[in-house]
């Protein structure tokens, strides 16, 4: 019968159960000095602090072009105001998962997908023809849009050095 062994090694099946398991926090750890001896922590911390910036900005914008997306969908004032809304309560909700997200498929995997899902959404957002569809699409763009700073933030723990953190989060 198999058995685990001091180094991860399951006897008799040549599988290493840690593998299976997923990558703990000291695999992580050692990927992210990896990635910080290669490219240096302010080039990663560059990366990930556009993106979290990028899924602020949206809310911006949107308030910004509300008017014009009041007149272009012939829009009462209190259903534009839903295109913002939706966002930010959606936002709300989603945010919670976002380190569970993390912990479970890996902040840099999670990071790229979300990325990857708030572009997606945002072309959609702008090939958008009506206020319902608008609506819509603005839901399932902060669902990307509440996990992108959160583990940016996550991320920015993680890729800076102990001694500089300070400067890494004023920074993201």
């Amino acid at each position: 019968s198999p058995t685990d062994t001091p180094s991860g090694r399951v006897s008799g099946l040549g599988l290493r159960w840690r593998a299976l398991a997923g990558p703990t926090v000291d695999d992580v750890r050692a990927r992210c000095v990896v990635l910080r001896a290669r490219t240096g922590w302010p080039v990663a911390l560059l990366v990930t602090t556009v993106g979290g910036f990028l899924a602020f900005l949206d809310v911006t914008i949107v308030n910004v072009a509300l008017a014009s997306m009041q007149n272009e969908f012939g829009a009462s004032t209190n259903d534009i105001q839903w295109v913002a809304t939706a966002y930010t309560l959606t936002m709300g909700v989603a945010l919670p998962a976002s380190g569970w997200l993390g912990e479970r498929f890996g902040l840099t995997r999670v990071y790229l997908w979300s990325l990857l899902g708030f572009a997606a959404v945002s072309m959609l957002c702008g090939a958008a023809w009506g206020l319902g569809p608008m609506i819509a699409f603005r839901v399932l763009q902060a669902i990307p849009g509440a996990v992108i700073p959160t583990v940016s933030m996550a991320m920015t723990h993680r890729i800076v050095p102990p001694d500089k953190l300070g400067i890494g989060v004023a920074v993201n």
